[in-house]
C-alpha cells in the first residue's frame, strides 16, 4: 500500500508530542495558523500555498523521514510521497482535531512506516523471503 492510499487520519495523531512540539517552537517556522491557513488553501488547489507550505515545513518533515527511516535517498522519496499526500488530501486536515504540524508529521510518518513494511504478495499475504 502506498502512501497515498492511507484512509482516514484522524483521531489521536500516533506522533511523538516532544516532536511536534519542537519544530512548533523552532524560530524561522511558520506559525501554527500560518500552516493551517496554507494547508486550508492547498485544499482549494492553490498551488501558491502548496509551494509555501513545502517550502516552510518540508526541511523539518525530512529530518523526521531521515531519523525514521535512515538513509537520504528513501527520506527523499518518502518526502515526496508524503507531500503527494498532502496535495490530495488537504481537505481531510481537520484543526480541532491536531495541529496542522502534527497532521504533516503523521502523514510523513504513515509513509515512512510504509516504506519499512515487507512488501505484500499478490494475495495481500507477506512475501516469505528467503
Amino acid at each position: 500500500m502506498g502512501c497515498s492510499t492511507l484512509r482516514g487520519i484522524s483521531g489521536p495523531f500516533v506522533v511523538g508530542l516532544k516532536i511536534v512540539k519542537r519544530i512548533e517552537d523552532r524560530p524561522g517556522s511558520a506559525s501554527p495558523l500560518q500552516l493551517q491557513q496554507l494547508i486550508r488553501r492547498t485544499s482549494r488547489g492553490d498551488t501558491a500555498a502548496f509551494a509555501m507550505l513545502y517550502a516552510q515545513t518540508a526541511p523539518k518533515l525530512f529530518g523526521i523521514a531521515l531519523r525514521i527511516i535512515g538513509r537520504r535517498e528513501e527520506a527523499e522519496e518518502i518526502l515526496q510521497e508524503a507531500f503527494v499526500a498532502v496535495w490530495e488530501r488537504s481537505s481531510d486536515y481537520d484543526a480541532a482535531k491536531g495541529s496542522a504540524i502534527g497532521w504533516l508529521t503523521t502523514l510523513v510518518r504513515h509513509c515512512a512506516i510504509d516504506q519499512l513494511r515487507p512488501p505484500r504478495s499478490s494475495a495481500g499475504e507477506p512475501r516469505r523471503i528467503g
